[in-house]
Parts: C-alpha cells; sequence; structure tokens
C-alpha cells in the first residue's frame, strides 16, 4: 500500500502518515495547531510504496489538490498504463486533469535494449527508417548496430 505524509504549511501543526483518501479526511479534520486553529495547507509527500508509484508521483507534482487522483491510479492502473502516464505528463507535458485515462496518449513503448535493436526489428518493413537511425547515438568510432 502507497503510504504518503501530509506536512502541515503551519509550523506549529504536526503532520500524519495515510493511505487512502478516508483517513486523510479524517486526520485532516481533526488537526489543529499550537494555537487550537484548524489546518488547511499541506505538501503531500511520498512516503513508501512501489518504485513506479514514486516516479508517477514525481511526474505528477502531487499535491494537496491530486493526492486522490494520484491513490485511485495507484490502485486501479497496471504498471504499462503507470509508465505511459509518468511519460506523457513528465516528459512529454501533457497535463495531469481529473479525467485523465492513460489510454488517450498516442504513446508507443518498446522494451528493446537499444535503438540498434528497434532499427532492425522496423527496418525490413520501412526500409526508409534505416538511414535515418543509421547514425542515431553512435560515435564515430562505434559500429554501425551490426551492419
Amino acid at each position: 500500500m502507497t503510504q504518503l505524509y501530509a506536512q502541515p504549511y503551519d509550523l506549529s501543526a504536526t503532520g500524519f502518515y495515510f493511505e487512502t483518501c478516508e483517513e486523510y479526511a479524517v486526520k485532516s479534520a481533526a488537526l489543529r495547531n499550537d494555537y487550537g486553529e484548524p489546518v488547511e495547507e499541506f505538501e503531500i509527500q511520498f512516503i513508501d510504496g512501489d518504485e513506479i508509484d514514486y516516479d508517477l508521483a514525481g511526474a505528477l507534482g502531487l499535491n494537496q489538490i491530486n493526492f486522490a487522483q494520484f491513490l485511485s491510479a495507484v490502485d486501479n492502473w497496471d504498471d504499462r498504463e503507470k509508465r505511459t502516464v509518468i511519460i506523457a505528463v513528465g516528459e512529454c507535458g501533457y497535463t495531469f486533469g481529473p479525467d485523465l485515462n492513460p489510454s488517450q496518449f498516442e504513446i508507443d513503448i518498446y522494451e528493446i535494449a537499444s535503438m540498434c535493436q528497434r532499427r532492425t526489428k522496423t527496418a525490413p518493413s520501412a526500409g526508409v527508417i534505416v538511414h535515418h537511425w543509421a547514425d542515431f547515438g553512435r560515435s564515430k568510432s562505434a559500429p554501425l548496430c551490426g551492419m
């Protein structure tokens, strides 16, 4: 289970750990600072969970507004959907909105060791690609992908 921490911006209050939206709601409603006033603003921190969930939190910019959607994604998405969103939002500039669905992104992820391997897989069906990728990522002294 993914564990988050709500760190109050109010320095006279102590934060709390939580794993569900319901737990957050109960603990945040009960939290008071040293002067007896309610605490309303928190920084949400990723504390414990799978590495891919940590990466997802970083890509989404985990905060008080989107943590409920993040927790839902952690529970409902598979690793491929999470990777797609990490790349789309974290690397390609897409936004993380309330109606985000990983299938809306047209991102192809290839499980390969190198671009040379990718090139040789696509070369027979698309010979033009070979010329575009011929020098991709190689130094002048490196062999041309076994060619």
